[in-house]
């Protein structure tokens, strides 16, 4: 299990350094398809404890093999086992052999096997949109029109709002796998500032959720006990500071019902020219966007 909480990205092919605690640090590359119509959500990750330039050279080694290989497979093989190279799921960060059938063969893996840190798959789904050829959604906020209505209390899904460039999502064994939703109160009035976070199980309708509150410590809401413990343990090890996660989350929501407050006081007036930009945010003008659905007798 990896000691270390720290991550940084660099510009160099795509480098990531994982510091751990009295150890050298983990230098990951990573790499994803590039062809745009392809919908994997996997990357080509290389590891070595060998440095910045030691990666550098090892992620070329596997781009120019990558190019004559082709697929995964043939990539794996030609690398051969002993290959410090693996797949990782970009979502739920499981890892796997290039050539399939198991888990990676070479040891630097083994402390990865629980799963990469948060802040590397969020990094992964970065990587992804790049190598598509893609702007990378983060932080994008959906338009205000498309958001959905919330009542004071009411705590809205942080997706609902924000494109993620990653689903969350957590796989225990072979049948149990699960999406990660944090809900927060966009209220910007409020101050309770709790969030909830839910585990919604990809088969069934076990769902399982835990509260987490602004100091820190979190109780769980819904769901078994046991399963309840397994799933939270896993998301704390992807995420170690969780809290201060949830609380720039928490941040960036309460300011969207600030602005999404004063949108729908100023829908509300009739001062809008109907040949004027549309206060949404949309990029459209008023007539041909919210002045519909408010026209509309749906």
């Amino acid at each position: 299990m990896l000691t270390g909480e720290s991550t940084r990205s660099m510009e160099i092919l795509d480098v990531m350094e994982i510091e751990r605690s009295g150890r050298p640090s983990l230098w990951l590359w990573a790499k994803t398809c590039t062809e745009p119509e392809c919908t994997c959500r996997e990357a080509v990750v290389a590891v070595t404890t060998e440095g910045a330039s030691a990666i550098a050279d090892l992620g070329k080694h596997v781009l120019e093999t990558w190019a004559v290989a082709g697929g995964y497979e043939a990539l794996g093989e030609a690398l051969g086992p002993s290959a410090p190279c693996a797949l990782v799921d970009i979502d739920s960060g499981e890892l796997g052999a290039l050539s399939g059938g198991g888990r990676p063969a070479h040891p630097l893996f083994d402390e990865l096997a629980t799963g990469l840190p948060g802040v590397v798959l969020d990094e992964l789904g970065r990587i992804w949109f790049r190598g598509k050829g893609r702007r990378v959604p983060e932080g994008v906020r959906r338009a205000l029109a498309t958001c959905p209505r919330w009542r004071s209390g009411e705590l809205v899904p942080f997706e609902d709002i924000f494109v993620p460039v990653r689903v969350e999502t957590i796989v225990l064994d072979e049948k149990r796998g699960y999406t990660v939703i944090d809900h927060h109160c966009p209220d910007p009035t409020c101050e309770c500032r709790e969030v909830l976070v839910e585990f919604v199980p990809w088969k069934g309708n076990k769902l399982a959720a835990m509260r987490v509150f602004p100091a820190g410590h979190a109780l769980a809401e819904k769901g078994d006990p046991e399963l309840l413990r397994e799933l939270w343990s896993a998301y704390v090890r992807r995420y170690p500071r969780f809290a201060l996660r949830l609380k720039s989350r928490t941040d960036v929501m309460r300011e969207f019902g600030r602005d999404y407050l004063e949108w729908e006081q100023r829908r509300s007036t009739p001062s809008v020219a109907r040949n004027a930009p549309c206060p949404c945010g949309s990029g459209k003008k008023y007539k041909k966007c919210c002045w519909l659905a408010e026209a509309s007798p749906a």
